[in-house]
């Protein structure tokens, strides 16, 4: 039976394998020298970024310690913002109360305002009132004036009508 198989084997077949494992030597060299260049520039690579890293590793730890810094003063700005923000809403209750209080002060305003327009009524309705009663007064100061000259007149003419000689 192994006979037969190897019969079927083509004559030249054995060179074909051994020129196709030569191939595959040949790739498989070229794929290593590939490799080795990959590896070599790889190693660069690597030399390059630990100078790169040695030499921004005190610019990064400084860089970290100010974040460090920056980061408590933010802490702290957050607790004033937040102090600030609660007196802020306690400003604006504040405010509320105020706004509550000017509107009670505003309609307090309207009822001093309406009351000061009925005493102007008030007065406009006295200050003519004051005219009239002054207009009658001085009537009545000239009828005084007159009814005292008529008086006096009358007097005199009753002395004369009693005493006739002094005349």
């Amino acid at each position: 039976m192994s006979e037969e198989q190897t019969q079927l084997f083509p004559p030249n077949g054995f060179q074909i394998l051994l020129s196709r494992f030569d191939s595959l030597d040949a790739r498989m060299d070229s794929f290593e020298k590939r490799m080795d260049s990959f590896d070599a520039r790889l190693a660069c690579l690597e030399d390059a970024f630990d100078r790169r890293l040695v030499e921004t590793r005190p610019i990064w730890e400084t860089v970290l310690s100010r974040l460090d810094v920056i980061d408590k003063r933010l802490d702290g700005v957050e607790t004033r913002l937040h102090g600030v923000a609660k007196r802020l809403d306690g400003v604006a209750k504040r405010l509320d109360l105020v706004e509550t209080r000017l509107d009670a002060v505003g309609a307090r305003l309207e009822k001093v305002e309406n009351g000061i327009e009925r005493l102007d009524l008030r007065v406009d309705r006295l200050e003519e009132e004051y005219r009239d009663l002054n207009r009658k007064v001085g009537v009545f100061v000239k009828d005084v004036v007159r009814f005292h000259d008529f008086r006096e007149d009358t007097e005199e003419r009753l002395r004369r009508l009693e005493n006739p000689a002094t005349n």
